[in-house]
This record gives C-alpha cells, sequence and structure tokens, in this order.
C-alpha cells in the first residue's frame, strides 16, 4: 500500500549488466516513467583520475591501456603476476585489497596458480629489497551455494514453515539465519502473517546474503578476499588487484564491461595484470587495453 507523499527510488545501470549486452529493459522502463529522472554519468566512488578516465573510456567503447599507464602491466606466469601483486601491497600497505577475478579458481589456472602463489612462501619482487609475504587469501563463496546452505539449515518443506518454527530455528542466530527472523517477524507485526511459503523465503534469504556482503565488514580480518567480478557488484574495496587470464570469455563488448565493473570498485587504486604470451604480440597492444609500446 502506498500513500500521498512516498517515494521510490529505483536505479539501473545497462552497462554494468553481466549477464548480456546491448538495451537494458529495466533501463528502458525507468526511462518511459512518469517520475523525477537524474541521469548520472561517471564513476562517483573514486576521485582518483586514472580510474576516473579509464572508467570513461571504457562506458564509450574506447581503449584505455594509455589511461592506466603503470597500473597495467603484463604476466608471464603465476609467478611473475604474485612478484607484481606482492610489490604493490607492499607500496600500497592497504586495509582493504581485494583479488577480482573474471573468472571463477575452478575457471582459471593462472587464477587459482597466482593466489596459491601468494599464500605458499615468501616473494621477492623487482625493486623491494626483502621479502614480503606470504599473504592470507580467503575465496569468498558464491551468494548461490550459501543459499542453499542456509535454506537447508531452515529445512522447510513444500507448504513453507510457519513463524513458531523459525522463531525456534533463528532467533538467537546473530548472524543471516537471525536476519530472516527479523524479517519475518516484521511480517508478523504488520500484516499478521505466521506462515511463510518457499518462495518468500528463498526472495529473502537472497536479499540478506546479498545486504551482508555489501554492508557488513570482511569475516577475515587481515586478509585478502578473493571474488569474481559478478560477486563484487554494488560493492567496494580500498584497493582492487584484476587478474586478467587467457580464460576471459565474452565479445569485446562484454569484456569492456567486466574490466569496468572490476575498475569501479576501487576507492583509491586498482592494477590489472595481464597473462601473456611470450615471443608474441602481448595483450596490452590489444583491446580493450591497446596500452602503446614505450621505446
Amino acid at each position: 500500500m502506498s500513500y500521498p507523499g512516498d517515494s521510490i527510488i529505483a536505479a539501473a545501470d545497462e552497462f554494468q549488466d553481466l549477464q548480456q549486452t546491448g538495451p537494458s529493459a529495466a533501463v528502458e522502463w525507468l526511462h518511459i516513467g512518469a517520475g523525477k529522472k537524474n541521469i548520472l554519468s561517471g564513476n562517483r566512488r573514486t576521485k582518483d583520475t586514472t580510474l576516473l578516465q579509464a572508467a570513461d573510456r571504457l562506458r564509450a567503447s574506447q581503449e584505455c591501456g594509455d589511461i592506466l599507464q603503470n597500473a597495467l602491466m603484463s604476466a608471464l606466469n603465476a609467478n611473475v603476476a604474485a612478484g607484481h601483486i606482492a610489490r604493490t601491497l607492499c607500496w600500497k600497505a592497504p586495509k582493504d585489497a581485494v583479488i577480482l577475478t573474471p573468472t571463477g579458481q575452478d575457471k582459471s589456472p593462472f587464477v587459482r596458480d597466482v593466489v596459491t602463489r601468494l599464500t605458499s612462501k615468501p616473494i621477492k619482487p623487482k625493486e623491494i629489497t626483502k621479502d614480503v609475504g606470504p599473504f592470507r587469501v580467503s575465496w569468498e563463496s558464491n551468494v548461490e551455494e550459501d543459499k542453499v546452505v542456509l535454506l537447508k539449515k531452515v529445512g522447510c518443506s513444500a507448504k513453507g514453515i510457519g513463524l513458531a518454527e523459525l522463531r525456534q530455528l533463528c532467533c538467537n542466530d546473530k548472524g543471516a539465519l537471525g536476519d530472516v527472523f527479523q524479517w519475518a517477524e516484521k511480517k508478523w507485526r504488520i500484516k499478521g502473517q505466521t506462515q511463510f511459503s518457499v518462495g518468500e523465503l528463498t526472495t529473502t534469504v537472497e536479499r540478506v546474503l546479498q545486504s551482508r556482503r555489501a554492508f557488513l565488514p570482511t569475516a577475515w580480518l587481515g586478509s585478502i578476499r578473493a571474488i569474481s567480478i559478478n560477486q563484487a557488484k554494488n560493492r567496494e574495496f580500498e584497493g582492487v588487484i584484476i587478474p586478467w587470464p587467457f580464460a576471459v570469455g565474452g565479445n569485446l563488448d562484454s569484456q569492456r564491461r567486466r574490466l569496468y565493473n572490476a575498475l569501479t570498485r576501487s576507492q583509491k587504486w586498482a592494477i590489472v595484470i595481464v597473462q601473456d604470451v611470450p615471443n608474441k604480440t602481448s595483450r596490452l597492444a590489444a583491446s580493450p587495453f591497446s596500452k602503446p609500446h614505450k621505446s
């Protein structure tokens, strides 16, 4: 039910849609609506000129290598990539850094090997006079996997579950289960609802998990998170490390969107490490980077 003076704020950005390219039905629907419209452009998460200009280039279907400059580098193997990352972490000393990957660890041996090298033993990067690391890197689980686990804990039947059962299962939980019970209790106070369907619970569990990831601090204090670019949407970090493997799929527009989403998670700095092959034309010289060669 709505009342006079109520406001609904809705936002959408078709360029950040990683599931498809081209026009977004949600954006088109917002444009034809009768409400007040504010068309926002550009990245407002950072004031860093390099990140802002690189994001603008990618949105305009242009190359960003000449903007990223030293923040864009190649790596022939996981050892070289881990050295680049270790040097950056030593120089930046971030409180909050994340490794954002276009693919999960299971789909890219390069990404998996880079993380293994960072965590296995100390590294002595170029231009650093001492060994650094090993680092604590924690892979963040997938929301879909967490949803399955959480719904199994609730254990509702095909008919759903009642408020009394949810209270017994969830009310003393300080995590996501507790949030689910708070939602159910609010439904009871406002609407008198005491029975909840599987569909309602599934939707609520998804919303709770997304909200907790977006707004609660990491559970792994002192560690670097490793997550996919898709998992990082609507989140932000002080520093972003982007290993760019051969396994990046999709057309060029899709790759630009992925890179844009990764770069715009950063508040202060980002580096991109591109998996490369010796004795061939560097991938840095190709789209979406096209970094000018230094003579």
